[in-house]
């Protein structure tokens, strides 16, 4: 990488940019490969996190650090990235605060809700906040080894009784399936699931 021709150069940029961006320079003309992300135990409650990220995304952390407080670690900015994004895109989160916040228990499964006849194509919030709640947002799809999938990754609704047969859009005619689970139901017919 130094060379007899390049050396000054070095030499130079080593005097005069910081650190940080002294490793980029050397990094750019002599990339490593992006670590292996991994999660590795160090002690009982804590682990230590390896991910390589982008520059953009170092500059997202950076200014999160500063919100949260420069003095602060890491670690206690990448908390409050999780919480927030939990709390706004979590289906299960959303739902106890929805159902909580109008102080009034969930719907009962049977019992029709405006604008929740067969002829509505999509249900409610309030139904689809109900499934999440009785569903935990996992996949109740049955395993052949008759355990639950539970998948939380990529759930969907799944009418049981379709909308083109007249099925309803409410609690007890709907479940959660992850997306292979999904199409597989549709593909086969199968009707493998537990509410």
């Amino acid at each position: 990488m130094i060379t007899q021709a390049n050396s000054q150069t070095w030499i130079n940029k080593a005097a005069s940019l910081p650190q940080r961006e002294l490793e980029r320079e050397v990094c750019a003309v002599n990339p490593k490969a992006m670590p292996r992300e991994k999660i590795k135990i160090v002690s009982g409650d804590r682990a230590e996190l390896k991910v390589g990220i982008s520059q953009r995304l170092e500059n997202k952390l950076h200014r999160i650090r500063e919100i949260v407080g420069p003095d602060k670690p890491m670690e206690e900015a990448l908390e409050h990235m999780a919480d927030f994004y939990l709390k706004h895109k979590d289906a299960v989160l959303k739902a106890e605060r929805v159902i909580a916040k109008k102080s009034r228990r969930p719907l009962s499964s049977g019992r029709p809700v405006v604008g929740n006849s067969v002829s509505s194509r999509k249900p409610t919030a309030d139904v689809q906040h109900e499934v999440n709640l009785r569903d935990r947002g996992k996949c109740r799809a049955l395993l052949p080894d008759g355990t639950i999938c539970s998948s939380r990754a990529w759930v969907e609704h799944h009418h049981i009784k379709p909308k083109s047969q007249g099925g309803p859009n409410l609690p007890s005619n709907l479940i959660t399936l992850c997306a292979a689970h999904h199409r597989l139901t549709h593909q086969t017919g199968l009707n493998n699931l537990r509410l």
